[in-house]
């Protein structure tokens, strides 16, 4: 079997982890893509992060917000949902309440959305 020069052989797929240094490069230039309005990139990119950092709130809020900013509120809302499930920190938590509101108003479940967005007013005025 022929190899590369780092000895690995090459054709051959290599699974690599990725450290937290890593994975936040790779939310730093979501970002970067989502700002360019390049958001195809960015969401690749935050699955990325978020397969090699399963659970991690910031990436998975990252990911929430782009899917709200394409318009995808189904998926906005469940990452939403599973990010607070996982106790995010309190400034994480009240961004994810409002992301969960604006996504039930773009599903056209105005009840829920006002009551979402009720609870992230009074989240917001926690210490």
């Amino acid at each position: 079997m022929a190899s590369s020069e780092s000895g690995l052989p090459v054709g051959q797929p290599v699974a690599a982890t990725l450290n937290d240094e890593e994975v936040k490069v790779l939310q730093v230039l979501a970002h970067l893509y989502a700002t360019h309005n390049r958001l195809d990139e960015a969401v690749t990119l935050l699955e990325t992060a978020e397969r090699h950092s399963p659970g991690n709130t910031e990436v998975m809020r990252a990911l929430a917000a782009i899917h709200m900013l394409m318009k995808r509120h189904d998926a906005a809302l469940e990452l939403a949902d599973a990010t607070l499930a996982l106790q995010p920190t309190h400034d994480d938590r009240v961004a994810l309440m409002l992301l969960r509101a604006q996504a039930l108003w773009g599903l056209d479940r105005p009840l829920e959305a006002r009551r979402a967005m009720a609870a992230y007013i009074e989240e917001r005025q926690v210490p």
